[in-house]
């Protein structure tokens, strides 16, 4: 039960990384355009 509870964690902590980075990426081309 553990493990499973762990391994959303990291999947979780995964997901919120690569939306923070994405909404960086947006921020910086919008940066640009204006």
């Amino acid at each position: 039960v553990y493990a499973v509870i762990e391994q959303i964690g990291k999947e979780s902590k995964w997901i919120t990384l690569n939306a923070l980075k994405v909404l960086k990426r947006y921020y910086n081309l919008i940066n640009q355009i204006n």
